[in-house]
């Protein structure tokens, strides 16, 4: 029941309660008339018929509410006492009648005045009833309303169609809450005058009807209401299911959505203006390629092709080359066509993502579209060779399809539950498999009933399609799919390779490199500086650009580039010009080389080259870094601290050393990161040539919040990138582009060194947190207990990451020792953001905050990031440089980062490693050291209870019958087994919570993420004897046995219930149970475990248990933790984690902070 409903049905029972005081308190003034001699009120009747009618009808709420809350059940009895003073009214006024008949004669006159006389007998009782009414409606008017309905719940109510057919008090009440009413008081007098009017409405009505009319009437108006206030309950069960479904489907898009979905559509810029006009009026591109204009005849062209653009219709044709190949079909009629597949084509750098850009978003591809179906949905997706791997993956444009699709088409995600219910489970992009996601794709497609144009840039760039032959594409055959889609159009593009010439043949097409002529024309014109030379010797250095760019527009722009800089330095003759163009190499990748051997080009040559490749080499070691990371992580935060951020290219440029960095990044002022920021923007333009640029990355603020200065977060989304693949593919897989490498001398170890100092350096002033992450922080202990609410330092944890395989750093011992330079400037507080870590509650710790964050970081990347064998022995050696005393003081927050969501371990066996590992080294430990036998004694039962705890849990996640036997190590189990040996080891305390819903089975609860609601939830204490004996009763000891799951028979179980939950989609119900509920409740939850089956869906504790509200008191949300805080610390319970009473806020709309 949702908290609107629930509201509605409350004050539905304060309106009946309301009702029936007025209804009693006229009976009451009609037998005071009687009992002074004057004559009764006609309208009697309908009093007490009303007060019945009221009374019903709050006994039939009440009913429908199940547990009433305190506020609740004090109006029902209210009424209910009230009431039965009216049924005893009703009994006197039948003492009272005489019909008329029976008055006539000595006799009946005699028999009235006996029956006056015995009522008048009684006016001390009619007193006492008349006080006990206003004690009650007194007790009413001091209740405040907002207990029972809020305004925000009263306002959604009123915004519902139904609301208008409520009874008009009911009607009133609610408004008058809307308005800021706040006590019962404030509503009495507008309620009775509305009851009055409507009594004398139906007084009025019974004087001229026949009484059968009447009731049938009353009847009809009580079935009214009745059906009004059901249709408002129908109408808000359909907001909280839409509610529960918005949730759903954000859920869904934030499992598609990864960071650089849209980078490399916004790092392409706006087509240089004019530019791809032609392509909707195709004959003005005819006459640009047998003519190329002067200055002032572009001027003419642009007029023309200004007033030509706004032709109606397409008057193009299909051209061929000299050859009489085919090199273009018309596009605008393939738009608009039945035909399916759209293929445009090029030489590398000829403009195909400028002109993909142009066609996805211009009217004029929409209005075309038109003449194939309205409404056309346009779809894109831009691969990129240089960017991360789901930029250049099949996977990464499934991905960024499938969310297009279903964003803002709610249903569609519902109707996809059902075809793939796995969907529901998808948290991160990392939860999908490439089968997965293209049948959920080409699903959608076809489900959507809506026809769809989609736009792929650089099929050449994406992995699966290097090199691979047509019909070869095993991993990409969903690209194949979506181009045999009736409601589909496919427009891609990609260079002129034989696989694309074999998929695409007998396609539409189109050659841009034949066809861009003018718009590499009029870039020349207007880029090109040509202030020194007359009219005709421009005309002709712009021809000669144009005719030996032969389409490809990277090499123009490079061209004008070169050519301006020698005009700037004073070569301004025509001959000069000509010549240095003559000696350009036509080809790009020449080009490129020509570039960087060319001498006397800028001065200073040689320091110039170097700059430039050591912007080159930084920037291809920072993309394998952050390929390395992005290859372990899900956080969308740690997207933010990359390598090739504008702040730590700046930084890492300027130094030969990673010790120099180390050394002064400790001192470095913010004022100069920024000037080494703005320094690098203007330094690239001039050192790169046009190679490199700066971009802004995917929008971070859509994911993540930052700490820090405003000015250096700007600059940390700049990206230093290529600023096309042609200029990547020069420098790797050419021996010119290598030999400009190799100028930089740094190795690309110690480049990686350098990066990552320089990262350290940029940590100091900036911090960031996942926006759409759980924070608790506003929610004072929850923030304590929970593990997701938990906020580790982001930079540290993806410095942690990158540390933890071999990666950059093949060496050893140059992990070690930036693993140090990590730990060092981690306990010198130099990461900026620590207050938002906060130690694990119910343990003091000796250690530092800032020690105990690093170690909880250390081993929460470990397993959440990582999980093989190689990060745990990473782990394990570094832990084996701190001492048993301190590794002991540190458990706590050790198991803290072993649990939260870290439920499937990528290598089981590597964790029971590292358990054995510390607990070998408690073990160690000398008797004789006293000193420290208590907390390592306190470390091991810790340790013991989690492990066990764990075994439980996993033994239950296929439903009580099938047990988990990789996760529960015979050796590691029988070591701690040993550990108990008094029998008062075996009482020691050991947390539980409980789940069940009616969607899955019954099992321990340890992530919040993964609940099915409503669900029912318990938190228990018990002990090492109740765990043990649970463990048996699951069979697990069939596993080996070596493994001794028995407990002595003297061990007595411990099975105390702190707390018991219902888990709406909106509202968490709490409960209290009193002790002799402990056993009903065991039954309940071991009956669950054993049998994996389901508590009986729908009903509340109270209706499993059969119990009242003595037994099982509720308690109010606001003082649940404080409870239970005060109930575990009383029975010596330690925990780090509680999940079930730290859920969202948003589950609970009406919890307090």
């Amino acid at each position: 029941m949702s908290g609107a409903e629930a509201a509605l049905l409350g004050v539905g029972i304060l309106c009946n309660a309301m009702q029936i005081i007025t209804f009693a308190k006229d009976s009451l003034h009609v037998y005071r008339n009687i009992r002074e001699g004057r004559a009764p009120d006609p309208k009697l009747d309908s009093y007490l018929k009303n007060a019945k009618s009221s009374f019903d009808e709050m006994n039939q709420t009440a009913s429908q509410m199940g547990p009433l809350s305190h506020v609740q059940q004090q109006i029902v009895d209210v009424g209910i006492k009230v009431y039965d003073c009216v049924d005893e009214l009703q009994q006197k006024f039948a003492e009272l009648h005489v019909d008329e008949a029976s008055k006539r004669g000595l006799r009946g006159k005699v028999a009235a005045f006996r029956k006056s006389a015995a009522t008048l007998w009684r006016g001390k009782e009619l007193e006492d009833a008349e006080k006990s009414l206003q004690r009650h409606e007194a007790l009413l008017h001091s209740l405040l309303l907002d207990r029972i309905c809020s305004q925000s719940q009263a306002t959604e109510i009123t915004s519902l169609q139904s609301f208008q057919h409520l009874d008009g008090a009911l009607q009133g009440i609610i408004l008058q809450l809307v308005d800021g009413s706040t006590k019962v008081s404030d509503l009495i007098t507008d309620c009775s005058s509305n009851i009055c009017d409507r009594i004398a409405e139906e007084h009025s009505a019974t004087r001229t009807a026949i009484e059968d009319h009447v009731t049938s009437a009353e009847n009809t108006i009580r079935l009214n209401i009745c059906h009004s206030i059901a249709q408002i309950r129908q109408e808000l069960l359909q907001i909280e299911k839409d509610k529960a479904f918005e949730k759903q489907q954000e859920q869904l898009l934030s499992s598609l959505r990864f960071p650089e979905m849209n980078s490399r559509k916004n790092q392409i810029s706006t087509n240089y203006p004019g530019t791809f006009d032609w392509i909707f009026n195709r004959h003005l591109s005819l006459q640009s390629d047998h003519s190329f204009a002067s200055g002032s005849d572009i001027s003419d062209s642009d007029s023309q092709l200004s007033q030509e653009s706004d032709m109606e219709g397409c008057n193009c044709l299909e051209q061929t080359n000299g050859a009489n190949q085919q090199v273009s079909d018309c596009f605008p009629r393939w738009l608009g066509s039945d035909s399916h597949l759209f293929w445009i084509s090029s030489k590398p750098a000829s403009g195909k993502s400028f002109l993909m850009m142009f066609l996805a978003f211009n009217q004029q591809t929409a209005k075309y579209l038109n003449r194939w179906h309205s409404n056309v949905r346009i779809l894109t997706h831009f691969f990129w060779k240089p960017g991360h791997s789901l930029e250049r993956n099949v996977k990464g444009m499934a991905l960024s399809l499938l969310f297009q699709v279903m964003s803002g088409r709610p249903s569609l995600g519902r109707t996809l539950y059902e075809y793939q219910p796995s969907t529901k489970h998808k948290i991160t992009h990392s939860d999908w498999i490439l089968e997965e996601l293209a049948d959920s794709l080409i699903w959608a497609l076809k489900a959507s009933h809506e026809p769809f144009c989609i736009f792929l840039d650089g099929l050449d760039e994406a992995k699966e399609l290097e090199h691979l032959p047509w019909p070869a594409w095993t991993n990409a055959h969903v690209i194949h799919k979506l181009s045999e889609l009736k409601n589909v159009k496919l427009c891609a593009s990609s260079r002129e390779e034989r696989a694309f010439c074999s998929f695409f043949e007998g396609s539409s097409q189109l050659r841009i490199h034949y066809l861009n002529h003018c718009d590499i024309t009029r870039f020349v014109c207007k880029r090109l500086e040509t202030g020194g030379l007359n009219c005709g010797d421009q005309g002709i250095l712009i021809h000669e650009i144009v005719y030996d760019s032969e389409g490809v527009f990277l090499w123009a722009a490079l061209v004008v580039d070169s050519l301006n800089r020698a005009i700037r330095q004073g070569y301004t003759s025509i001959d000069i010009l000509r010549e240095r163009l003559e000696q350009t190499p036509s080809d790009l990748t020449t080009l490129y080389t020509d570039m960087w051997s060319r001498i006397g080009d800028d001065g200073q040559l040689r320091t110039v080259k170097e700059t430039a490749s050591r912007y080159f080499n930084l920037l291809i070691t920072a993309r394998k870094m952050d390929e390395f990371q992005g290859s372990h992580i899900l956080d969308r935060q740690l997207f933010s601290c990359i390598m090739n951020s504008l702040p730590v290219m700046a930084t890492a440029v300027e130094y030969q050393l990673m010790e120099s960095i180390i050394s002064t990044g400790r001192e470095i002022a913010l004022e100069e990161l920024l000037a080494r920021c703005s320094k690098t923007e203007k330094e690239l333009r001039v050192v790169c040539r046009g190679l490199l640029e700066t971009t802004s990355g995917f929008h971070n603020e859509m994911y993540c919040v930052y700490k820090g200065d405003e000015r250096l977060k700007d600059y940390n989304v700049m990206r230093i990138d290529f600023t096309h693949r042609s200029a990547f593919d020069f420098l790797v897989d050419t021996e010119p582009g290598r030999e400009c490498l190799q100028a930089c001398g740094l190795s690309e170890s110690d480049q990686a060194s350098i990066l990552f100092a320089s990262y350290l350096v940029t940590a100091r002033f900036l911090s960031v947190r996942d926006r759409y992450g759980l924070d608790y922080r506003s929610r004072r202990i929850e923030y304590t207990t929970n593990k997701e609410a938990l906020t580790l330092n982001t930079y540290l944890k993806s410095a942690l990451i990158i540390l933890s395989k071999t990666g950059p750093f093949a060496e050893q011992a140059q992990r070690e020792t930036l693993f140090q330079i990590v730990e060092k400037w981690q306990l010198s507080g130099l990461f900026y953001g620590h207050e938002d870590w906060t130690p694990a509650p119910c343990y003091k710790s000796s250690l530092s905050n800032l020690k105990l964050e690093f170690i909880e970081t250390l081993i929460d990347t470990t397993f959440w990031y990582g999980g093989s064998s190689d990060f745990v022995s990473h782990a394990r050696r570094l832990l084996s440089n701190y001492s048993v005393p301190i590794l002991a003081d540190a458990i706590p927050v050790i198991l803290r980062a072993l649990s939260g969501e870290h439920r499937f371990y990528n290598d089981i066996r590597a964790l029971h490693e590292l358990l054995k590992h510390i607990l070998c080294r408690f073990k160690g430990i000398a008797p004789r050291k006293t000193q420290q036998q208590g907390t390592i004694s306190s470390a091991i039962r810790a340790l013991h209870c989690w492990y066990i705890t764990r075994c439980l849990e996993y033994s239950l996640e296929s439903g009580g019958f099938d047990v988990n036997d990789e996760f529960v190590d015979t050796e590691l189990f029988s070591q701690l087994r040993a550990t108990l040996v008094l029998e008062t080891d075996w009482q020691y305390p050991i947390l539980f919570e409980f789940i069940g819903s009616r969607h899955h089975h019954l099992e321990l609860f340890n992530y919040p993420s993964t609940i099915f609601l409503p669900a029912h939830y318990a938190l228990v204490v018990g002990n090492f004897a109740s765990a043990y004996r649970l463990l048996n009763k699951l069979k697990i000891g069939h596993l080996s046995s070596n493994v001794d799951v028995e407990a002595p028979h003297s061990a007595r179980s411990q099975f105390e219930t702190i707390i018991l939950a219902d888990i709406n989609h909106f509202t968490v119900d709490y409960y209290i149970p009193d002790i002799r509920l402990y056993g009903p409740i065991q039954y309940q939850l071991y009956s669950g475990l054993q049998a994996g089956t389901r508590i009986e869906e729908q009903q509340p504790w109270p209706h499993l248990l059969h119990c009242s509200s003595s037994e099982l008191e509720p308690v109010d949300r606001s003082k649940v933790f404080d409870y239970v805080l005060g109930e575990l610390k009383d029975r010596g319970v330690d925990f780090f984690i509680i999940n079930g009473i730290m859920l969202p806020k948003d589950w609970d709309e009406s919890g307090d902070d």
